[in-house]
């Protein structure tokens, strides 16, 4: 790729605003971990909690789960993830917002409706953590 000056202040992100040097050390620790692995923590990162399943993640991405375990493995060594209760979270909240500033609005909405669809057909038989109702 190519690196562009300017572009990521347009506000279309909606969240807070962060201070520049924040993303950058966030993008600078993301750029040791490959394409594939900063795709599998821009997914995570928009699913709105610090926790997140790998498998889960997995299925938003169509990568094999081990796969996914894997860049998730690099990122902790990284300082990007820590484990939380079995499950990977991100290091701190700037770390997820950082993500999200970084990943195009567009981008983001297909990681939302791919998470939405994982979720309903979850793999393994695992209840996800959504609303779901049962048919009475």
């Amino acid at each position: 790729g190519g690196g562009g000056a300017g572009g990521g202040r347009d506000g279309a992100g909606g969240g807070e605003w962060l201070p520049e040097a924040v993303p950058a050390i966030v993008l600078g620790r993301l750029r040791g971990l490959g394409e594939q692995g900063r795709q599998v923590l821009r997914a995570a990162g928009v699913l709105g909690s610090a926790a997140f399943d790998p498998v889960l993640i997995a299925e938003m991405l169509g990568l094999p789960p081990q796969e996914v375990a894997g860049h998730c493995e690099r990122a902790l060594r990284r300082g990007l993830l820590v484990v939380s209760r079995g499950s990977y979270a991100f290091a701190n909240d700037l770390t997820r917002e950082a993500l999200n500033a970084t990943t195009p609005a567009p981008t983001r909405l297909v990681y939302q409706l791919r998470a939405r669809c994982a979720l309903l057909v979850s793999p393994c038989g695992t209840p996800s953590a959504q609303d779901v109702t049962p048919s009475r």
